[in-house]
């Protein structure tokens, strides 16, 4: 099971130095991936730490260029804000410049307030997430220049940059829509904040349905390594002491996660941990893991 790390993007740690610093330290620790989430908007009531937020692909953009091998990954972009000719355009160009590092993960939205600020529909929503889809896999599979058929209504048009090595799509959501979702467009599926006994479904819902060995399966959990076992929500996600977290990591790769993705944002938006915390917490869950297992 790989081992990937979400950049804390927002709040009090949107700055360059804790970007830079969280990114190579994670690269240098030996994870696997690291994400970025998107809100393009989110209005001044609603979640405190997220009163300042980073765009999510420009971030990926500079850490790619301050990293070598690490993979880059959205979690997720909302699709239906985005123009899909311009999103294909960006992911290929970071896929390319990174070194064929990215991979796009997109979800339909849930925050209504964010769809109305920008003028979007927020009930038409998954209608416009299905018309996207449908272009982004057209491009990033080479447009008129491949052998695929345009979406109804698109045009045949070339696309570049090419992708030579395929860009992985990934759909989030937890809905039953989504999971179909997944199955027909995705290369994977990438969920948040589920239990080990949860997973199972999920997976066959997703890859079992897909018909796809090489459908991954990634999961976003929060995690707080507490020694006392006194951290509030713990035994949530990874918070909790280490044998606790040992065992976890264990069902998560027996229920069927290829990659584990952790963040220190809990569900209920409080505070996230110093810089120098969350360095000393990557360190220790790296240690938790065998290199041969995330490599």
């Amino acid at each position: 099971m790989d081992l990937g790390f979400a950049l804390p993007t927002f709040g009090r740690h949107a700055t360059r130095t804790d970007t830079v610093t969280l990114a190579t330290a994670a690269e240098e620790l030996g994870y696997d991936s690291l994400w970025v989430s998107e809100h393009l908007v989110v209005p001044a009531d609603l979640f405190d730490p997220f009163g300042q937020t980073f765009d999510a692909l420009t971030t990926l953009a500079h850490v790619a260029a301050v990293t070598e091998r690490v993979r880059l990954g959205t979690s997720v972009l909302i699709l239906p804000l985005h123009d899909p000719v311009l999103l294909a355009k960006q992911a290929a160009t970071l896929h390319v410049l990174s070194g064929r590092r990215f991979r796009l993960g997109v979800g339909v939205g849930w925050l209504e307030e964010e769809f109305g600020v920008v003028g979007a529909d927020f009930a038409g929503r998954a209608a416009v997430m299905e018309h996207h889809l449908g272009v982004l896999t057209y491009l990033l599979g080479g447009g008129s220049g491949s052998d695929r058929e345009p979406p109804d209504g698109f045009p045949p048009v070339p696309f570049a940059p090419a992708v030579e090595t395929p860009l992985p799509l990934l759909l989030g959501g937890h809905a039953p829509a989504a999971l179909r979702r997944a199955a027909r467009w995705g290369d994977g599926w990438h969920g948040v904040w589920l239990e080990p006994d949860e997973v199972p479904r999920h997976v066959a819902a997703t890859r079992g349905a897909s018909g796809r060995p090489n459908f991954s399966v990634s999961l976003r959990v929060e995690l707080l390594i507490d020694d006392g076992g006194t951290a509030e929500h713990a035994g949530r996600g990874l918070i909790g002491p280490e044998a606790m977290i040992t065992d976890k990591l264990e069902r998560y790769a027996a229920a069927g996660v290829d990659e584990l993705v952790v963040d220190f944002m809990d569900q209920d938006h409080g505070g996230v941990p110093d810089l120098p915390v969350m360095l000393e917490q990557l360190g220790r869950l790296r240690a938790l893991v065998p290199t041969s297992a995330s490599a």
